[in-house]
Formats: structure tokens, sequence, C-alpha cells
């Protein structure tokens, strides 16, 4: 059997011809328009230097908050120990002996 080699030969110059011709067409479409413009985009550590520049701020109102909660914690048992006190106090006074 002879294998059809001269048919396989033309055909693929066929297709490379056709290939060569479709990158040629899209080169001078690729010509026909401007370069697009050449995006800058910022390196990871400014986008995370970015997100977190709000957090000293936010932490800062977090902790006056803290203090604030602890202070009002403290007034509360504060007062509490003085109301144990003086409740400790009345049933003293009530509880004594009468002469």
């Amino acid at each position: 059997m002879i294998l059809p080699t001269a048919d396989w030969l033309a055909a693929l110059a066929e297709m490379d011809a056709a290939v060569a011709s479709a990158l040629a067409g899209l080169d001078a479409f690729e010509a026909r328009w401007p370069e697009p413009p050449v995006e800058v985009r910022a390196s990871p550590l400014d986008s995370l230097e970015a997100r977190l520049s709000g957090w000293d701020d936010r932490l800062i109102a977090a902790g006056r908050l803290a203090e604030g909660l602890e202070r009002e914690f403290a007034e509360g048992a504060a007062a509490a120990g003085r109301w144990a006190e003086a409740f400790t106090d009345w049933r003293g006074r009530i509880q004594q002996p009468a002469y």
C-alpha cells in the first residue's frame, strides 16, 4: 500500500499558508489599535496598609470604651459595697436589744 504523502504534504503546506495568512491578519488588526494603557497595580503591602490604616483609631476608641466601662463597673461595685455596709449597719441597729 502506498501512502499518499504528496497529498499530505500539499495539505500541510495549504494549512501552513492559511495559518500564516491568519496570523498576518491578526498582526494587521492589532497594529490598528493603540497599545492599552499599562495598569499600575499597588503592591500587596500598600493595599494591606490601606485596609489597616483605620485600625489604630479603632483600637484607641475601643481602649477608651474599655476604660469607661471599667470605671463604671468600679463605681457600681463601690456603690454596692456602700449599700451593703449601710444595710449591715442598719440591720445591726435594728437588732440591738432595747435596755
